[in-house]
């Protein structure tokens, strides 16, 4: 394994880089917007400057990473995540309703 880059560094609190990595996928998807998903006419795609897309799924899997780090040290648990997105599931079925929402997702039932 490499030295570390800031060794004498505060790796800082979960819950702030929860929100980080939130803005960064914010960020990342506004890219999208500009350029394209994959990064059409006029972006730049040089020294290993990764695609949009690549970017979002990269931001989704740091923010997960950091959703692990909560659960592993029981800031959250398992077991909240499922009736929150179920939650979510119910809304978006307010707002458009089941049908709508389940050919939006591609899938059928519940989302938890």
């Amino acid at each position: 394994m490499k030295k570390p880059k800031y060794p004498e560094a505060f790796i800082g609190d979960p819950w702030d880089m929860l929100a980080e990595e939130a803005t960064e996928i914010v960020h990342a998807r506004f890219k999208a917007i500009r350029w394209g998903l994959q990064g059409g006419h006029g972006y730049v795609k040089r020294d290993g400057n990764p695609s949009p897309r690549e970017q979002i799924i990269q931001e989704l899997g740091d923010l997960l990473f950091i959703v692990d780090v909560l659960t592993i040290r029981g800031e959250i648990t398992r077991d909240e995540l499922p009736a929150a997105k179920d939650k979510k599931w119910q809304r978006l079925c307010e707002l458009f309703g089941a049908s709508h929402v389940d050919d939006w997702a591609k899938k059928r039932g519940r989302y938890a």
